[in-house]
């Protein structure tokens, strides 16, 4: 007899990965009471598909409007008729043990929900240097690949549905802040679908950061690039008339100095009444490192003319010291997406050099300023959200 098991698949464009997707579920060691698929894409390819598989899995096609993967999931947790309910999605390949291991994991422990875990399978030169760099050797904890008791998600776990990216991880981080009744699983299920150009990823990248910016995910990160890029702006604004070349240049704005000061005053105004700033609490040690890189930038960016007097016979005066302590930051993030990451999610060191840390520092650093708009973005909208 089945468990009493609905998995759900948000399907969209996929009638290339679905049969693989159907097939791996047809040879779980525990099969599943129905399969549902929430298809916001071409009805009849999709029906198509899954009338293939009719004869060996229960599968119950859904089709609705164009919608993103919180929607879809949200719509068949609400859809299912069973008590437990288990997430995959096109992209994902379970494990032949994957139900049967989750639900050991959920009865053992008690737990309301067994989060998946999956982990990133290159094919190419090119994916396996971005895993490198990212996502790393060791299997990641994910929402594909989840089992959970369905009343509890009704409850306490609805995705947010107006966000293409990173709602799971939002929703996996809410799950954890409401209840202590989760476990997590080894590697049960395996991601193909990696970006095969550096293209296709800045793309994804860009997409994924816009679209995150409307959650609270990764909102450290975010905080602290927005101070970098407000102390950057002061360092700026002060230095932009004589940069453009005063009242002969068409760039050259008047009072910007003050201009930029009262906006400083007007956003400090707006975060104390509206009393956000409390959240914040727990980035102490980051501020304070941001606070001292910012001290050390300025010391750097004012050194030659306070310290020097522009007088390059003078002892201290230090030439190209803004430009070298810029390719130190740029080193910094070289380094730590070359070889920090790799060394930490898996990887070896012999597989790191002689030359592969070189391509995936250089990839690291390149998605690392494709995602910046994004994260400045979802500072702000996370400084201002009620």
């Amino acid at each position: 007899m089945s468990p009493d098991i609905t998995i759900v698949i948000p399907s969209f464009k996929s009638k290339e990965l679905l049969p693989k997707l159907l097939q791996a579920i047809c040879n779980q060691s525990l099969q599943p009471k129905e399969v549902l698929i929430i298809n916001s894409s071409d009805e009849d390819l999709i029906k198509s598909i899954c009338n293939s598989f009719l004869r060996k899995i229960n599968i119950r096609l859904i089709n609705t409007e164009k919608c993103f993967p919180g929607k879809a999931r949200n719509i068949g947790v609400r859809l299912a008729t069973t008590k437990l309910v288990a997430f995959l999605d096109t992209k994902t390949i379970p494990k032949k043990q994957w139900l049967e291991i989750s639900l050991q994991e959920l009865n053992s422990k008690k737990a309301y929900i067994c989060f998946g875990s999956t982990k990133y399978v290159p094919t190419t030169y090119f994916q396996k240097i971005l895993c490198m760099c990212t996502f790393g050797k060791k299997s990641v904890q994910t929402t594909p690949g989840s089992l959970m008791e369905r009343t509890f998600i009704l409850k306490h776990g609805k995705f947010i549905e107006n966000v293409r990216a990173s709602e799971d991880l939002e929703w996996r981080e809410r799950i954890k802040r409401s209840t202590n009744k989760w476990v997590g699983t080894s590697s049960i299920t395996s991601y193909f679908a990696i970006s095969k150009s550096l293209a296709q990823e800045m793309v994804r990248q860009f997409i994924y950061q816009i679209h995150s910016a409307k959650t609270e995910t990764q909102i450290n990160t975010k905080v602290i690039l927005l101070g970098f890029f407000i102390f950057f702006l002061a360092i700026l604004i002060p230095q932009w008339n004589s940069i453009v070349g005063w009242e002969e240049s068409p760039l050259y704005a008047p009072y910007i100095t003050r201009g930029f000061m009262i906006f400083i005053i007007f956003l400090l105004y707006i975060l104390l009444s509206i009393n956000r700033l409390v959240r914040f609490r727990n980035l102490l040690v980051k501020f304070l490192i941001l606070s001292f890189t910012s001290i050390v930038l300025y010391i750097v960016y004012t050194w030659n003319r306070v310290y020097a007097g522009w007088s390059e016979e003078s002892f201290f005066y230090i030439p190209n010291i803004t430009k070298l302590y810029l390719v130190f930051l740029f080193m910094s993030c070289f380094i730590f997406r070359g070889i920090y990451i790799p060394l930490t999610r898996g990887y070896e060191i012999k597989e790191i050099f002689p030359l592969h840390f070189i391509f995936a520092g250089l990839i690291g650093v390149v998605l690392d300023i494709i995602k910046l708009p994004g994260y400045l973005f979802g500072a702000f909208l996370a400084l201002l959200r009620r």
